[in-house]
């Protein structure tokens, strides 16, 4: 097995297995308690120390710290403490399976920190940071009180508490992805002399959730599980395809990482499914049934009784915020007078402030304790004194649905959800986990036909974040390998919303502004918002900042089925949602919680909305002070840095209150949200597509809407601010400015015109070829007179020869408007640009009537072709049309000499005109007897 870190100190020799017993003890761990364990651990490697280094040498690498050994030792885990330790020294990856109270997270990081060790590890939710961060750090505390407690810190994307004396961090998976996890060691290695002696282990904890976070954070475990060999990583999770896992990381790594499963509680729990009953009629008996068991246990301790007691309270699992507050309510009404005015109901969920969510975490309620709980409550953290749990068998996820489209839908859960929730008992005591339906009529799903696994998100969510962020690190998100593959389809229309934004260019490479938009702790849409306001002063920098803080929260207003609309009286915009968020964010600044509440605005979406404000403020180097209302010219402005935004999610008025997306007129038409402050009827808006997932007597109606609006008051506002998605088409002919060709495009957004329209000169093109031969026939140059000239001649010859004439070749002399055409043409080079071109050529062409019809021949035509000719005493008068002699003035009488027939001395026979015809002479006489 691989114990060589490769560790070196200033060329000296390396430390054999740095921190590691230089003799093999796996054959002593069998035989010792794991605190013995610990203890001879720590004594081998103090040993190895003072062996490797003379005391000059010990000042340089990091100080060997208090070896008093670390752990729970009332944990299961604590059984697999030396094989833990022993298996992530010397490999480079490592699987722990620890069934749910194992004591997984709270422990491996100490055990590895007690061999120095320093430690990242990453949580699903921020709660499960902050929680098992203080547990440890309690822990560490309690076992070594010359520690300081900042020695397990955790970081979220609200709030960090790691400091210098931080060695154990838990962060959120995300927070750790986004900065860069060679970035977080450069400030942990930064206070050693010497960096490269530093041992640092990865754990991802809480796998099994398979949130986008922990799959790209896999991702690149799996890469740098290869480039740096020196690293230590932990994979671990309450439930796990393990067998799928090792494959995964063993294609890269030439040999499958060791597996080690730790069981987990100490105490039975069991598990009934209760399909007939609903989450509610479950809560309201097992009120009941605790409530006795509680009067029961107070009236044994009256009679002396001095032992344990048993834990009476319990947590209600709630798909969401709404199923919280109505199951509370209808609980609280069914229960007995004397369960009701003891009981409390603290709720847990992600939106709460951490304040009010440790509330759910209290044990000295005076009566029962009904913890109302999402899912946020399932992993990780430890919800002390609960006896059972009841599982409503159903949960709420987001999904995208086959035109990218978001939509949270309800769906039944899988049996790995099912068996998690039923290990957050049965720690301290034997447990119960009820299973129940949801309501009367939503099935149930059994527990043996629910599916093994939930699908992951990587599987249901737009990953374009994840796209921009793997580009500006020069990875493309596609070559990636998943555990649970992407769908090629989706990577696809990420890369092109990103292109749309200008964050990617055509071949699929970060931009200037896409690297740019990665800085930002925000959405893609988001981000280009603020790039558009970079154009601007800081105070719209600050407006955007608000505004885009307010957006990635969800909005600032409380949104449940029960809410009040008070805040309505912050805000007259009824043009953009986005704008009205503004003007409550300005509304607030100055506001108490409390006070937050009576306006009807989420608190916790309040909170962190102003904590990402600051965020985004510092990244656009925004005006830093009180906000004051925007002015009308500012709003304006404000709407086109939404656009910029939006590109992709313009929609227009489509009849019947419904509206089409521009680009994606084939999609379904959606309708605008019941909760925006855009009423009536718009040409064009800017907003979300959203898929709304009600759910009536059991049945799934959706209903597709458009949430987050702006109306687009100028539809040619996009050709400013949305140019990828814009066009210049060229319409009309080519029109002549001081003598040269110039076109005149118009802009269009989708195929729209926006009524914007330019001129650009000319460039060589077949166009630009016809509009200048156009040009040289519209106005002739002297050269093409004299063509035209000849043409001219060449006529009034055919008239008078006709094609009775014909040269030596058989050639006749006749030039047509399509043969002067032709020779302009010919003329003309494929890249003309001006007209005196065509004219130079045609005078380098010398062409002459002689080119066509000699002299003699032209002499030759003319006197065969005679004005006039003799008609007894009379002259008749003779003109010609293409060689035939018409007579249109005449006197009957004078041709009484004549025969049926007048001919010219070539034999061409005249003609005489009458009512359009053409007669004999013959013909002529008899018309007029």
């Amino acid at each position: 097995m691989q114990r060589d870190f490769g560790h070196k100190n200033n060329n000296r020799t390396p430390l054999k297995g740095y921190n590691t017993p230089s003799q093999d003890y796996r054959h002593e761990l069998q035989y010792v308690s794991p605190s013995q364990q610990s203890e001879q651990w720590a004594n081998a490697v103090r040993r190895d120390y003072e062996e490797a280094y003379s005391p000059y040498e010990l000042r340089e690498v990091p100080k060997i710290i208090e070896r008093t050994p670390l752990g729970n030792n009332k944990l299961p885990i604590d059984a697999y403490k030396g094989l833990i330790q022993e298996t992530v020294l010397n490999n480079r990856l490592t699987i722990i399976v620890g069934e749910t109270g194992s004591g997984k997270s709270t422990q491996v990081p100490q055990y590895l920190y007690e061999l120095d060790f320093e430690v990242d590890q990453t949580q699903p939710r921020r709660i499960a940071a902050s929680e098992v961060a203080e547990r440890i750090g309690d822990e560490i505390v309690e076992r070594r009180p010359n520690t300081p407690h900042e020695v397990s810190a955790y970081q979220t994307a609200e709030k960090s508490t790691i400091t210098d004396d931080t060695h154990i961090s838990n962060v959120t998976a995300g927070l750790l992805y986004a900065q860069g996890y060679q970035n977080r060691r450069a400030n942990i290695t930064k206070r050693y002399v010497d960096p490269g002696m530093v041992k640092t282990c990865l754990i991802t904890d809480e796998v099994h959730e398979w949130g986008m976070d922990t799959e790209m954070e896999l991702a690149l475990i799996r890469q740098r599980v290869v480039t740096h060999p020196e690293m230590r990583f932990v994979i671990q999770s309450a439930t796990m395809d393990t067998t799928a896992l090792q494959k995964y990381f063993g294609e890269v790594m030439g040999e499958e990482p060791p597996v080690i499963e730790v069981p987990g509680r100490t105490f039975g729990v069991e598990k009934k499914e209760f399909p007939n009953e609903t989450s509610v009629d479950r809560a309201v008996a097992r009120a009941t049934e605790m409530h006795e068991l509680d009067l029961k246990q107070k009236q044994m301790v009256t009679e002396g009784y001095d032992g344990a007691l048993l834990p009476t309270d319990f947590l209600v699992v709630c798909p969401g915020k709404r199923e919280i507050k109505d199951w509370t309510d209808e609980i609280f009404k069914r229960l007995p007078k004397e369960i009701a005015d003891t009981v409390v109901f603290p709720p847990l969920h992600s939106k709460m402030a951490y304040d009010d969510q440790k509330k759910a975490f209290r044990t000295d309620y005076p009566g029962l304790r009904i913890v109302m709980a999402t899912d946020t409550a399932k992993t990780s953290l430890t919800v002390p004194g609960l006896a059972g749990v009841i599982d409503c068998s159903y949960a709420r996820h987001e999904e995208i649905d086959e035109d990218g489209v978001r939509c949270l839908t309800l769906y039944a859960t899988s049996y790995a959800d099912r068996i998690q929730w039923a290990g957050r008992v049965g720690r301290t005591a034997p447990g119960w986990c009820d299973y129940a339906q949801y309501d009367k009529d939503m099935q149930y799903i059994p527990l043996d036909q629910a599916d093994a696994y939930e699908t992951p998100e990587a599987q249901r969510t737009n990953p374009d974040r994840y796209v921009l962020r793997t580009a500006a690190m020069g990875i493309d998100f596609a070559e990636l390998k998943f555990m649970h593959p992407i769908d090629q389809s989706v990577i696809t229309r990420a890369k092109n919303s990103l292109r749309v934004l200008g964050a990617l260019d055509e071949n699929g490479e970060i931009t200037t502004m896409g690297r740019r938009m990665n800085e930002f702790p925000i959405g893609t849409s988001a981000a280009r918002m603020m790039i558009e306001a970079d154009q601007y002063s800081p105070q719209m920098r600050s407006y955007m900042s608000a505004i885009v803080a307010s957006m990635e929260v969800g909005g600032l207003p409380m949104y449940t089925h029960d809410a009040g609309k008070r805040w309505k009286g912050m805000t007259d915009e009824q043009s953009s949602d986005l704008l009205a968020q503004l003007d409550i964010f300005i509304g607030i600044q100055d506001k108490k919680m409390y006070e937050l509440a009576e306006l009807d605005l989420d608190v916790k979406n309040v909170q962190r909305a102003r904590e990402t404000y600051w965020k985004v403020v510092r990244k656009s180097s925004a005006q830093i002070g009180e906000l004051i209302p925007p002015n009308q010219e500012e709003r304006e402005l404000l709407k086109q840095c939404i656009y910029a935004g939006m590109p992709d999610n313009i929609y227009h008025y489509a009849g019947e209150n419904t509206y089409k997306g521009i680009s994606k007129d084939t999609v379904k038409p959606r309708s605008l949200s019941n909760r925006s402050v855009v009423h009536g009827k718009h040409s064009f808006v800017a907003g979300t597509p959203r898929l709304i997932q009600r759910y009536v007597k059991g049945e799934q109606i959706p209903k597709d809407i458009i949430e987050a609006l702006t109306v687009v008051d100028n539809i040619a506002v996009l050709g400013k601010v949305a140019l990828s998605q814009c066009e210049w088409k060229q319409t009309g002919d080519i029109k002549w400015r001081d003598g040269k060709p110039v076109v005149v495009k118009r802009q269009l957004y989708q195929g729209i015109d926006l009524g914007i329209q330019v001129e650009e000169e000319a460039t060589p093109s077949p166009e630009t070829r016809a509009a200048v031969i156009s040009a040289a026939m519209e106005n002739p140059g002297k050269s093409q007179q004299q063509l035209r000239e000849i043409k001219k001649e060449l006529e009034a010859l055919w008239h008078l020869a006709g094609s009775q004439y014909t040269d030596e070749d058989g050639r006749t002399f006749k030039m047509t408007h399509d043969d002067l055409v032709a020779l302009i043409k010919q003329a003309a080079p494929a890249d003309v640009m001006d007209p005196s071109q065509i004219e130079n050529n045609i005078r380098a062409m010398n062409i002459s009537i002689d080119s066509y019809v000699t002299a003699e021949a032209r002499k030759d035509i003319i006197a065969n072709a005679p004005a006039v000719i003799p008609v007894g005493n009379a002259e008749l008068h003779i003109a010609y049309r293409s060689g035939v002699p018409i007579a249109s003035r005449y006197n009957v009488a004078d041709l009484a000499q004549t025969g049926d027939q007048l001919c010219l001395d070539d034999g061409r026979e005249v003609l005489f005109a009458l009512n359009r015809k053409l007669y004999s002479a013959g013909e002529i006489k008899k018309y007029f007897k």
